[in-house]
């Protein structure tokens, strides 16, 4: 729950708000909801099932939250908002709070939320076209993504998280072993983990079949040594049945299901499989990067490795291995190779290295009195 501050920057909106002639104040609706007039509710169903009606929800949710700083919100809160009475006035006043809570790329990511939903408002009809332009038309927060974000994954250290899953012997040992052997070999989004089934793993030649953003499919490999057998120790576990690759483990031990269990005797445990969602993969994977950092690596203030810092680690990797960009592109599901660019985090005595590949004339080369035997190392090199 926000505190005041933040409703009473909100008052001088609301207040030119109820001095228009407008029918009603912003508020939420009471009674019966009607989904197919809510431009809320279209606009999720509009969306991919599962991750992105997910983070659209949680965008909504921010934002009403903003507007109504003392409330509980409730499941139907974002549905019962009514959106079509926004005015550019309270866009503006939403988009200046946006700006101060959040860093630049999510409260854009919430402004397009807030177009979006202003813009099914409209094609809804419940909004006139000069309104929608109007409380749709704020610019952007601006910023500058920080090139350094994130980093590398070492080898020392992704040992070590190996070893922590290995020592522990309970079903969470077995699976988060297979998540971050699959993370670290693959370099796939955690979106892309979560939407892994039993029926994308092709066990003959240890490849996965990804579905990525915009619906792109493409196929990995795991067949580095000792991969596909951290992924099989996996699967012995939670059996051979038809459902998503990665489940959560409930008390107990069991894999998770979807669904209230009967218990009853003799009755068969039909129920499917439950799904692991990409902020499972992510609760999982900090859980085991804490577990391995050192006294010295707190000091020195490195903070636990994200999910995301495995693709980093596998490109850089690629991009030291001097793979073909083709293939990085085909691997990774980036169609652009400044993206892939974006993503190395090699150390700088990579740059160090290759600055002397470049020779100098042989002229400039003895005037500055380089040795013979420092001269063919550097040709060498070329």
């Amino acid at each position: 729950m926000y505190d005041q501050e933040a409703r009473h920057r909100m008052l001088p909106a609301l207040t030119v708000y109820q001095e228009t002639e407008f029918e009603a104040e912003l508020t939420l609706m009471e009674g019966q909801l009607q989904h197919s007039r809510c431009p809320a509710w279209v606009y999720i169903k509009s969306l991919r099932v599962g991750d992105s009606q997910r983070t659209i929800r949680s965008a909504l949710r921010s934002i009403v939250q903003i507007i109504f700083p003392d409330i509980e919100l409730q499941e139907d809160t974002i549905y019962r908002f009514t959106w079509e009475r926004l005015r550019y006035e309270h866009t503006a006043v939403i988009r200046s709070e946006l700006a101060a809570r959040y860093d630049f790329t999510t409260a854009n990511k919430l402004i397009t939320a807030l177009r979006q939903v202003l813009r099914h408002a409209w094609q809804l009809e419940l909004m006139k076209v000069e309104d929608y332009l109007r409380a749709s038309n704020i610019k952007n927060v601006q910023g500058k993504k920080d090139d350094d974000a994130g980093r590398l994954v070492t080898k020392d250290e992704f040992a070590r998280m190996v070893d922590v899953c290995l020592d522990d012997l309970r079903p969470q040992g077995y699976r988060d072993l297979a998540v971050l052997v699959v993370l670290y070999v693959t370099g796939i989004r955690r979106q892309e983990l979560s939407r892994l089934n039993l029926a994308d793993y092709i066990s003959s030649n240890h490849a996965l079949r990804i579905r990525g953003k915009n619906n792109k499919q493409r196929t990995v490999y795991i067949n580095t040594d000792g991969a596909a057998a951290a992924l099989d120790m996996w699967l012995e576990l939670r059996g051979r049945e038809q459902g998503p690759l990665f489940c959560p483990i409930e008390r107990g031990g069991h894999v998770g299901r979807v669904g209230k269990k009967v218990r009853r005797k003799g009755v068969v445990d039909a129920r499917p499989l439950a799904r692991l969602t990409p902020e499972g993969i992510y609760d999982v994977f900090v859980i085991r990067a804490e577990q391995v950092l050192t006294d010295q690596d707190r000091e020195e203030g490195l903070k636990p490795a994200r999910p995301h810092d495995m693709r980093r680690s596998m490109i850089s990797t690629y991009f030291e291995s001097n793979v073909d960009v083709a293939i990085m592109r085909r691997l990774t599901g980036h169609a652009k190779v400044d993206t892939l660019v974006g993503y190395d985090r090699r150390p700088g005595r990579a740059a160090e290295k290759a600055a002397k590949v470049i020779t100098l004339p042989d002229v400039l080369r003895e005037s500055a009195g380089v040795p013979a035997s420092d001269r063919e190392g550097q040709e060498q090199c070329l």
